[in-house]
């Protein structure tokens, strides 16, 4: 792409992607530059499609550590696994010590 400006465009996301797919190091770059710029879930999209391993779980470990249970699940799911009990705890302690109640709450029926 010429400009690389962060956030992608829709229709320039979409390109990347789907239509005329980028590189696995492609993608991988952007999810990158998408990471720096605080847009996590975005990053994540074009480390799914990329297959990224290390950057998702990297991206999984970030969300335990901000309590963001929608990253975790999504991560954990393009990884392709269940997310795992311990890390579903670290997420809750980390939403009680946030003050994030309602996500704890989510985590706790996750865990039953």
């Amino acid at each position: 792409m010429a400009a690389e400006s962060v956030p992608v465009s829709i229709a320039a996301r979409h390109k990347l992607l789907y239509t005329h797919p980028a590189s696995p190091q492609e993608l991988c770059r952007w999810g990158d530059l998408h990471r720096e710029k605080g847009l996590l879930h975005d990053a994540l999209e074009f480390y799914a499609v990329a297959k990224a391993a290390d950057a998702l779980s990297t991206l999984a470990a970030q969300a335990v550590q901000e309590a963001d249970l929608v990253l975790f699940l999504n991560a954990c799911r393009a990884l392709g696994r269940e997310p795992d009990r311990a890390a579903l705890t670290d997420l809750r302690s980390a939403a009680q010590r946030l003050g994030k109640e309602g996500t704890a709450k989510k985590v706790d029926l996750l865990l039953v």
